[in-house]
C-alpha cells in the first residue's frame, strides 16, 4: 500500500487531494472554450501533419512482423537507421559484439521497441517541420514518447489488459504532444516548465499562463489527424485519474493505467532509478495511487517494473 506514515504526511496527502479536486473543476472540454481561444490554438494544431507510421497503423502488428521488409523501409531514412543501429549498440543493451546492419538491429531490439523508436522519431519530424521549437525540446519529447509507449505496453501486458486495449501504447506515445503546441505559440514556456515535478503542477501552470492545458491540445491534435476512438478520448482525459476519484470500470482501469504510464515515464526520464512506490508516494499522485489501489493494479505494477526486460527496453527507448 502506498501511504504516508506520519500524521503530517496524511494531512499533506489530504491537501493534495483537495487541490486536485479544485484543479479538476477548472478543466474544460475543447468545445466550451471561447471562440478566440479555440481559433488561436486551432491555427497551430492544423500545421502539424500526421506522421507516416499512423497512416499504416493497421499493418504494424507483431503478427506480421517481417524484419527484412521493415529494414528496407528504415534504410531509406539514414537518420533513423543510424539511430536504431546506435541504440542496438549502446552500452545499455550490453552486446558483446557490434551490430552493423539494420535488419540485425531490428531482430535484436524486437518489434515493440522498434515501433516505439520509429513512431517517436516520426513524431519529432512532424512536430518540427513547421515550427520554431528547439531541437533539444523536440528530442526530449521524442525520447519521452518512446519511453511512455514502452511503459504502457509492459504494464498493460502484465495486467492482461492489452488485448482489450490495443490502442493504449499509442495513447501513451501521443500524450505529451500538447506541450509542443504550447512551445509553438508566441509565448512559449520558459525552461523551468520542463522541470515542473508533477502533472498537477504542470496543469496549474498551463491554466494560469495559457488558459488551456496540454491534454486539451493533445486531444485536439489527434482528432485533427482523424485517429479513431477511443484514442482521442483517452489522450485528453489522462488527467482524470490523477485529479479525480474514479469508479472501477474497464474504461477507467485503462485510463488509470495509462495515466500512471505517461507520468511515470516523465519521472523516469529525469530519475531512471525511480520506482513506482517512490513515484506514487508523492503527495501530488495521492489520488492516482488511490485509484490504482481500488482497481487492484498496484501489485501488477511492481511485478512489471522489476522485470529485466522492461528495464532494458526503457533504457533503450530513452536513449
Amino acid at each position: 500500500m502506498y501511504a504516508y506514515e506520519s500524521e503530517d504526511g496524511e494531512r499533506a496527502a489530504m491537501n493534495e487531494l483537495l487541490t486536485g479536486n479544485r484543479l479538476a473543476g477548472q478543466m474544460q472540454d475543447w468545445d466550451v472554450l471561447d471562440d478566440g481561444t479555440r481559433t488561436q490554438w486551432e491555427t497551430l494544431v492544423t500545421r502539424i501533419n500526421l506522421p507516416p507510421m499512423y497512416r499504416h497503423a493497421a499493418g504494424n502488428t507483431v503478427d506480421n512482423f517481417r524484419p527484412k521488409e521493415m529494414a528496407a523501409d528504415i534504410e531509406a531514412d539514414p537518420v533513423i537507421s543510424g539511430t536504431i543501429i546506435a541504440v542496438a549498440n549502446s552500452a545499455k543493451i550490453g552486446l558483446s559484439s557490434p551490430i552493423m546492419t539494420v535488419d540485425r538491429a531490428i531482430v535484436h531490439l524486437g518489434f515493440n521497441l522498434i515501433v516505439s523508436i520509429i513512431s517517436s522519431y516520426q513524431l519529432q519530424q512532424a512536430l518540427g517541420s513547421n515550427s520554431h521549437v528547439s531541437r533539444e525540446f523536440l528530442d526530449l519529447i521524442r525520447r519521452w514518447s518512446a519511453t511512455a509507449r514502452t511503459t504502457a505496453l509492459h504494464f498493460f501486458k502484465r495486467a492482461s489488459m492489452h488485448d482489450a486495449n490495443e490502442d493504449a501504447p499509442t495513447v501513451a506515445l501521443l500524450a505529451r504532444l500538447g506541450t509542443v503546441i504550447l512551445a509553438m505559440s508566441d509565448h512559449p514556456p520558459h525552461s523551468n516548465y520542463i522541470t515542473i515535478p508533477d502533472e498537477p503542477g504542470r496543469l496549474t501552470h498551463e491554466l494560469k499562463e495559457y488558459g488551456i492545458t496540454s491534454p486539451q491540445l493533445s486531444g485536439r491534435l489527434v482528432r485533427h489527424w482523424g485517429l479513431p476512438d477511443p484514442i482521442p478520448q483517452h489522450v485528453d482525459n489522462l488527467w482524470r485519474p490523477v485529479l479525480s476519484e474514479l469508479d472501477d470500470t474497464p474504461d477507467n482501469r485503462c485510463l488509470t493505467l495509462l495515466a500512471l504510464s505517461v507520468n511515470l515515464a516523465d519521472t523516469y526520464m529525469n530519475y531512471s532509478m525511480v520506482t513506482p512506490e517512490e513515484f506514487l508516494g508523492r503527495g501530488a499522485y495521492a489520488q492516482l495511487a488511490a485509484n490504482l489501489e481500488k482497481m487492484g493494479l498496484l501489485g501488477i505494477i511492481n511485478e512489471a517494473w522489476e522485470s529485466k526486460l522492461m528495464q532494458r527496453e526503457l533504457e533503450a527507448a530513452s536513449y
